[in-house]
C-alpha cells in the first residue's frame, strides 16, 4: 500500500510496528430530477490527522452525471440511461 503524503505524522512509523489499515468502498446512488441547474461534475475531501496524533488520514469522492431515462424496469430495479452527458 502507498501512503501519500497527505497522511500526516507517517514519520512515526517504525519497521516492526503493527499497523492498522481500513480501506473501505461505498457506492450510494440518488436519481433526482434534472433542472436547467443542474450541474454534473466531482467532488474530493481529504481529512489528516492532527499534528502529533496517530497516522491518519480519510479521503472522499462525489460524482454527479446527469443522463437522460430511457427506460424504467420497476420490477427488476433497473434503468436504462443515455449519457451522461458533461454540463459547461
Amino acid at each position: 500500500m502507498i501512503a501519500g503524503d497527505e497522511v500526516r505524522n507517517f514519520a512515526q512509523i517504525k519497521k516492526g510496528d503493527i499497523v492498522e489499515v481500513n480501506y473501505q468502498v461505498a457506492v450510494a446512488t440518488a436519481l433526482e430530477k434534472a433542472s436547467d441547474a443542474t450541474v454534473a461534475g466531482q467532488t474530493s475531501a481529504v481529512e489528516r490527522a492532527p499534528a502529533g496524533a496517530k497516522p491518519g488520514m480519510a479521503a472522499m469522492q462525489t460524482r454527479s452525471i446527469v443522463a437522460t431515462v430511457l427506460e424504467v424496469d420497476a420490477k427488476n430495479r433497473t434503468l436504462t440511461a443515455q449519457g451522461p452527458r458533461v454540463a459547461s
